[in-house]
Formats: structure tokens, sequence, C-alpha cells
């Protein structure tokens, strides 16, 4: 697996279409169209062997860095 990402922001993520693997930096998820996924502030995460059709949907939210607590 390559192109491991840090997260600056909280992430969503939904896939569109196709299928693949999701690694949240402990464990490798199968998913496909229609899978919902998150992936907090700092948290590596990455895609790997993916379909050829593959695309996703990604919505970043609050600022870079994270929120802050309380």
């Amino acid at each position: 697996m390559t192109g491991r990402r840090r997260t600056r922001g909280t992430r969503s993520t939904v896939i569109a279409r196709g299928k693949g693997l999701f690694f949240d930096g402990e464990r490798r998820y199968p998913v496909e169209a229609g899978a919902f996924l998150f992936a907090a502030t700092g948290q590596v995460h990455r895609f790997a062997d993916f379909s050829p059709d593959f695309s996703v949907w990604v919505a970043f939210y609050g600022p870079e860095g994270g929120e802050a607590a309380g």
C-alpha cells in the first residue's frame, strides 16, 4: 500500500463506485460502492487495491488541525 495520508481536518468519504481496501492506520477493510468512511483529524489512512472504476465523494469539515476540545 502506498500513498499514506494524514488527515488535516475531519474527513468523510462515500465510495461512489467500485471497490477496494481502506487502511485506517491499523487495519484494512474491504470497501465498495455505498460505504461511508470517517477519518478523524491526524488519522493516517489510505486506499489500495481499488478497481479501475473506483470513485469517491469526500467532504472535509472544520479547521485544519481539528477543532478545539470543549
